[in-house]
């Protein structure tokens, strides 16, 4: 842990994707593979609100 404060770190295998654009975060349940959250993220991004956005 680069911080050494525990509440920054990721707990859990679940895909995370950052959206570029505005840094915004979508967790996806630990069920989804890489490949499936994406393909899941391409075809219906409207099911899927960013979690919280980091700047």
């Amino acid at each position: 842990m680069r911080t050494r404060n525990r509440r920054d770190a990721l707990v859990g295998n679940a895909p995370l994707l950052v959206l570029r654009e505005s840094g915004s975060v979508i967790q996806f349940p630990t069920s989804y593979t890489r490949e499936k959250a994406l393909a899941d993220y391409e075809a219906h991004p409207e099911a899927h609100p960013p979690t919280e956005r980091r700047v």
